[in-house]
């Protein structure tokens, strides 16, 4: 994940990274399944359907999620206190 994201960079959508993914995975030799559908029961009853953004090698769920960055100077950020520091771990 890392090598798409340091490859892209930001400001594309869920699904170039999705797309980007699904090849680096495949470029290594791994087994990956996009979109993946699987039955949910309860107690022996069909209650719905999951579907995972990817499946790796038919064990690992892989859900992408946005990340929304902004700076600082956004006007989202107006009027939020500031860390003066405080964040620095």
């Amino acid at each position: 994940m890392f090598e798409v994201a340091n490859t892209l960079g930001a400001g594309f959508l869920e699904k170039v990274y999705q797309r980007a993914l699904l090849t680096e995975l495949r470029l290594r030799g791994i087994r990956v399944t996009a979109q993946a559908s699987s039955a949910v029961t309860y107690k022996g009853y069909h209650v719905g359907e999951y579907s995972a953004d990817i499946l790796v090698e038919d064990v690992l769920v892989v859900e992408l999620s946005p990340l929304i960055i902004r700076r600082p100077s956004s006007p989202l950020h107006a009027g939020w206190p500031s860390c003066s520091g405080a964040c620095e771990g």
